[in-house]
């Protein structure tokens, strides 16, 4: 019989639902992906994914928030002459998108968005909010 309660020692649980999301969103999308799959990808019970994130749109927004570093695109922003930064907040941004032969954590997310309508209102929603500032 599988042990339950809480893992011993320090709880990584949280980041490791966060991944295998990621991971779950990248391969089949917003809509395909239920909170049932992304708890057995992590080895987890359904009942911790909905404590911690509450619903699947609390779940895709901890994935944009553990991918999407606001501070991070920030910082590539004011380091170097004015004039040059939409150039670094772009490179940034197309550096979490990855390329073909090594897709970013970023494309699960943008493959997302464009499949699913819902998954594009809750991705606008997180970059309005938290990246862009207008949320605060």
């Amino acid at each position: 019989m599988a042990r339950m309660g809480r893992r011993p020692g320090p709880s990584s649980t949280r980041d490791e639902i966060v991944a295998a999301a990621a991971a779950r969103f990248a391969a089949a999308g917003y809509d395909a992906t239920s909170m049932r799959q992304v708890a057995a990808a992590a080895g987890v019970d359904p009942a911790l994914v909905r404590r911690f994130f509450g619903d699947k749109e609390g779940l895709f927004t901890a994935v944009a928030a553990a991918l999407i570093d606001p501070e991070a695109a920030a910082a590539a922003v004011a380091a170097g002459p004015p004039g040059q930064a939409g150039e670094r907040v772009l490179r940034y941004f197309l550096g979490l998108l990855g390329d073909i032969q090594r897709p970013g954590p970023l494309l699960g997310l943008v493959r997302s968005a464009v499949t699913s309508e819902h998954a594009a209102i809750l991705m606008r929603r997180f970059l309005a909010g938290r990246v862009l500032g207008q949320g605060r």
